[in-house]
């Protein structure tokens, strides 16, 4: 309640970053947007609604100052039990207007359907989106391989976040994934911790970052993007022949390579049985 009253205190054509953590402060911004139209937040750079319990006339609402707005860079909607129809339907299709560049949807309830709608967008490719955070999510192989068919197309995205999906992607996702960054040169954190993902899949996605990287390194219009990666692969199921496989990744990048393998938690991956 006490947001609220600040919110209504605000000159709002001055509120760069926006934060509303109650149902009751975000009912109060809706209310404000629908007297004084999209272009009262003019100056909105980061928008944040964490467990407000949106619906879809929430969205809707929201629709035309995502769309509009020439300034938004992230919009953040975490923690807000979302499904697949209220962002596929409203969310993302104001978003291909917009110049953000973080979208977080991390701790909803979304899955495949979500997954194939930015996928597409970013397979347009999107100009400015190069942070996407689906963290605590459902989605599947399925749309996890959707996201992958968007990666060839797209030399924005930087940072894809796919940790622990309900119920866990697999190698599957992992082998497509693999097979999309052979053909990418923007993605530098891939993170897929607290998935299924075991050998076959943690080999495919080291090999893709071995060739990747080579590639990179050859040509001097991406030399300068190509020496940092990060995976992260922490609580999945991987084994020996998996950490094998990344042991000869780093080996073959070399010490200049800034590389980050995250595997803690991959309760058959035994330091002492790699060496």
């Amino acid at each position: 309640r006490e947001s609220a009253c600040m919110l209504r205190r605000a000159s709002v054509g001055h509120i760069e970053v926006l934060r509303l953590w109650s149902r009751i402060a975000f009912d109060e911004f809706v209310i404000i947007l629908q007297e004084e139209g999209v272009h009262s937040f003019s100056s909105l750079q980061r928008f944040s609604a964490k467990g407000c319990d949106i619906d879809e006339s929430d969205l809707d609402a929201l629709a035309p100052l995502i769309g509009c707005s020439q300034l938004l860079s992230l919009v953040n909607f975490e923690k807000n039990k979302l499904r697949d129809g209220l962002v596929a339907n409203s969310l993302v299709g104001a978003l291909t207007t917009s110049l953000f560049d973080t979208l977080n949807l991390r701790f909803n309830m979304v899955s495949d359907d979500t997954a194939a709608a930015v996928a597409e967008l970013l397979g347009k490719p999107h100009e400015t989106l190069s942070v996407v955070n689906f963290k605590v999510n459902r989605i599947t192989d399925a749309g996890a391989t959707e996201l992958a068919s968007s990666l060839p197309r797209n030399n924005v995205l930087r940072v894809l976040n796919l940790r622990r999906q309900h119920p866990g992607l697999t190698d599957v996702a992992a082998k497509s994934l693999a097979a999309a960054l052979r053909e990418n040169d923007s993605l530098i954190r891939l993170l897929l911790r607290g998935n299924r993902i075991s050998d076959e899949g943690c080999g495919a996605l080291a090999d893709t970052v071995t060739s990747r990287f080579l590639r990179l390194s050859a040509s001097l219009a991406s030399a300068s993007r190509c020496s940092s990666f990060e995976l992260d692969l922490e609580d999945n199921q991987v084994n020996i022949p998996g950490g094998l496989a990344v042991l000869k990744c780093l080996q073959a990048v070399g010490p200049k390579a800034d590389m980050e393998m995250l595997f803690h938690g991959n309760k058959w991956l035994d330091r002492d049985a790699l060496r």
